[in-house]
């Protein structure tokens, strides 16, 4: 189990173990934000292990850096399509688990950052080999390129910051 782990501004580091994010918590080094996602009972006290864990301004922490490759970062891959899109399909909203070309592969369309999106099962179907507007289909979102994994995990904090604020 994985915990985000922020910087004081908010913006993505890296990954962290539930045990690093008990240890900074007991610390007093980090702020749990979002949902619980693990219980640690110890001899004298319980920790809430959260989903996101922010810095606080207490000096330096050693966080390794990961840096990824360019041409890594380009790649498009379904996975990385389905997680820019949140998993949420790009016709109707709801759980998307498959990737659509925009502009079917039959008709010249390539894998490309923007053509190709998030799709659940039913719509996927319901376009089949047509584009959107053959098959009375609306986008609810324009599909964007992704520079990094670091930005995907930004949209993600932000998507999820947005959703605790309301």
């Amino acid at each position: 189990m994985k915990v985000l782990l922020l910087n004081s501004s908010f913006q993505a580091l890296c990954y962290i173990s539930w045990q690093r994010a008990a240890s900074l918590i007991v610390a007093q080094k980090a702020v749990p934000l979002g949902d619980v996602v693990k219980t640690v009972q110890a001899p004298k006290t319980t920790i809430d292990v959260h989903e996101l864990l922010m810095l606080t301004n207490c000096g330096y922490i050693n966080i390794p850096h990961y840096s990824d490759d360019v041409r890594d970062a380009a790649t498009v891959s379904f996975q990385r399509i389905r997680e820019r899109d949140f998993y949420t399909c790009a016709y109707c909203g709801k759980h998307g688990d498959t990737v659509d070309h925009i502009i079917p592969r039959s008709k010249g369309g390539q894998n490309t950052w923007d053509n190709l999106i998030t799709c659940c099962g039913a719509c996927n179907r319901r376009k089949a080999d047509r584009t959107p507007i053959e098959a009375g289909m609306r986008l609810l979102y324009e599909p964007e390129p992704v520079v990094s994994k670091w930005e995907v995990l930004q949209r993600r904090l932000n998507k999820k910051l947005a959703a605790l604020t309301q």
